[in-house]
C-alpha cells in the first residue's frame, strides 16, 4: 500500500511538471504551475478580497504576449497576505519558462487578472487602487520587456544622440558612444570592466562603426516608444558605488533632451534603453 502511494504521489507531481500553460483550466492549476515551476514563489496563494467593480474579475489568464505562439500566463496573488502581485511567465521553447514580476511599485494592486486585446498586441490591464481612488495602467510586451502601453508614439528623428556610462567601484566599464543621424556610431572606450571575458571590454581607445539601417531604426523605435523626450531629467537609487547612464538627444526639430539615470534603473523604459546602448559595444564591428 505504501508503495502504491508513492508511485501515485510521484505520478501527480510528474503531471504538474508537465503540464503546459495551454492546459491550465482552474485557478488551482494556475497557482500548482507557477509554484511547481518557480521554487521562490512556493507560498504565493490568491488574495481572500476581491475586487467586484469589473465585469473580468479573473484571479489569472492567458495570452501569447511575445508572439511566438506559445499561451503565457498572466497572474495576479499574493505571498504575504498584504501586497498583491502581478506575475507573467513567459513560455518559451521546449517549455521554457521566465518569470516577469509586472507588480507596480509603490502602489496596491487589485487582485485580479484582466487581459485585453489592442490591435494584433495582448496587453494587461493592471487595476490599482490608493484610498479611494482607482485607475489603471495598460502594459504591452516590447523589446523584451512589459512597458507601458503608448496609444500615441510620436515619430521623432534623432539628429545626434550622446550617451555616457560613468564608473564604479566593481566591474562597469566607462565608456561614451555617440550616434549621429546618419547611423555614424563614435565608442569612446576609457576603461574597460574588471574581471569581464566579454571582448568588447577589452577595448580602449577611440573605434568607429556605423550601424545598419535596420539597427538604427529600431533604436529610433525604442527612443520614441518609451517617449524619452517627456521622462524626468534625474532619477536615482538609494545604493551607493552604482554607474550613472548620462543620456543626451538632440531631435531634427532642435529640441533636446539630457537624463542622468544614477542606477540606469529609472524606469523600465530606461532600463531596456540602458541595455540596448550597452549591447552596442559587442554587436558592432567597431574599427580604429
Amino acid at each position: 500500500m505504501k508503495i502504491t502511494f508513492l508511485i501515485l504521489l510521484f505520478f501527480i507531481a510528474a503531471i504538474s511538471f508537465g503540464q503546459t500553460i495551454d492546459q491550465i483550466r482552474s485557478d488551482k492549476d494556475a497557482i500548482t504551475f507557477i509554484t511547481t515551476n518557480f521554487s521562490d514563489l512556493g507560498n504565493l496563494r490568491y488574495s481572500e478580497n476581491r475586487s467586484n467593480d469589473f465585469l473580468e474579475n479573473r484571479k489569472w489568464d492567458v495570452a501569447d504576449f511575445d508572439k511566438n505562439g506559445k499561451a503565457d500566463l498572466l497572474i495576479t496573488a499574493t505571498t504575504d497576505s498584504v501586497r498583491n502581485m502581478a506575475y507573467v511567465v513567459l513560455a518559451g521553447t521546449s517549455n521554457q519558462y521566465t518569470l516577469k514580476d509586472v507588480t507596480p511599485g509603490g502602489y496596491f494592486l487589485i487582485p485580479v487578472s484582466v487581459i485585453k486585446k489592442i490591435g494584433n498586441d495582448n496587453v494587461i490591464i493592471l487595476l490599482q487602487s490608493v484610498s479611494a481612488k482607482k485607475w489603471s495602467d495598460t502594459l504591452i510586451y516590447k523589446f523584451g520587456v512589459f512597458l507601458k502601453y503608448n496609444s500615441f508614439v510620436r515619430d521623432r528623428k534623432i539628429s545626434l544622440l550622446h550617451y555616457r556610462s560613468t564608473g564604479c567601484p566593481g566591474s562597469c566599464p566607462v565608456y561614451k558612444i555617440i550616434i549621429d543621424n546618419l547611423s555614424r556610431a563614435t565608442l569612446e572606450a576609457t576603461r574597460l570592466a574588471d574581471f569581464s571575458s566579454n571582448p568588447a571590454d577589452s577595448l580602449q581607445g577611440t573605434y568607429y562603426s556605423k550601424l545598419s539601417a535596420e539597427k538604427f531604426n529600431e533604436l529610433t523605435e525604442l527612443i520614441n516608444y518609451i517617449d524619452l523626450s517627456s521622462l524626468k531629467s534625474h532619477y536615482t537609487i538609494s545604493k551607493t558605488d552604482q554607474p550613472t547612464g548620462i543620456i543626451e538627444i538632440v531631435f531634427t526639430d532642435s529640441s533636446h533632451k539630457r537624463i542622468d539615470d544614477y542606477g540606469k534603473v529609472g524606469t523600465p523604459g530606461l532600463i531596456v534603453f540602458h541595455e540596448y546602448i550597452d549591447k552596442l559595444r559587442f554587436s558592432e564591428s567597431w574599427k580604429k
